[in-house]
């Protein structure tokens, strides 16, 4: 009697550590079959690259550098599984802040500057425009853009290396990122500080096209599917170099309202 009782609680006990085992190994198998799972689209959102840069890295172009050497570029090529780019029509004023909040369908900004007047508080409110984030920047909701307002103000100072420190985030916050979304979005900003400094586009692009060739071999090679990348920008710039100040205070008249000229 005795025997038998141990004989049967013996088999239960192996009964539920099977279970247990069995339940564990089941846990384990689906965390990491869960984790392992990345989103299958990677949206990229470059602040100001222009159509026609993109076009004519995509056909190739051939540039003489300050030692005389012709060096010869081309990027985000059919080969590489790009498709030609397209144009996109901006938004008129074609500014980051209403560019932006047209693309992804985010509600009206209060204004088309970030000094604007409020009529909700029936005064003027003024943000900087280079530290601060701008309701389309909250409302896109990316996975990875820069938010600490130094190193957005120093993409005006050095844009090439914060250039390079976003595209760093970005990669290594793609890999190991926890969201279960269809669609992983990204916002580098620098791109545009870049050219507000005079920096080449050219260059930038072709780093950023280095960096994306890899990206996609490695995600096969652990998800088992391609990823599919998209990249889209909210303007253009023109290239037309240094402004030069014009003196059109000579040809202004006072006002027909009876205010003083500023000037």
């Amino acid at each position: 009697m005795t025997l038998g009782s141990t004989v049967v609680r013996a088999v239960h006990l192996c009964s539920q550590i099977g279970r247990c085992v069995s339940f564990l190994f089941l846990a384990f198998w689906t965390f990491h079959s869960t984790r392992s799972a990345l989103p299958t689209r990677l949206i990229l959102s470059l602040d100001g690259v222009a159509y026609r840069d993109v076009k004519a890295l995509q056909a190739g172009v051939t540039r003489t550098n300050v030692w005389g050497r012709r060096i010869h570029r081309q990027a985000f090529t059919t080969r590489q599984g790009y498709f030609p780019v397209s144009r996109m029509v901006s938004t008129f004023p074609s500014t980051s802040d209403v560019a932006w909040t047209d693309i992804f369908g985010d509600r009206p900004l209060p204004g088309y500057q970030r000094t604007y007047f409020s009529w909700a508080a029936n005064s003027q409110i003024a943000r900087n425009g280079v530290t601060t984030s701008m309701e389309h920047e909250l409302q896109m909701q990316m996975h990875m853009q820069v938010e600490k307002g130094f190193i957005r103000a120093m993409g005006y100072l050095d844009p090439v290396h914060i250039f390079e420190y976003e595209l760093k985030g970005l990669l290594e916050d793609f890999w190991k990122t926890q969201s279960r979304d269809t669609n992983y979005y990204a916002y580098i900003r620098s791109s545009d500080d870049a050219q507000h400094m005079g920096r080449d586009i050219v260059s930038l692009l072709c780093k950023l096209d280095k960096q994306l060739q890899e990206l996609p071999r490695r995600y096969r090679a652990q998800e088992g599917h391609d990823l599919q990348i998209l990249i889209l920008s909210d303007h253009g710039h023109n290239h037309a170099g240094t402004g030069k100040r014009v003196a059109v205070r000579g040809f202004l008249k006072e006002p027909a309202t009876g205010f003083q000229n500023p000037w």
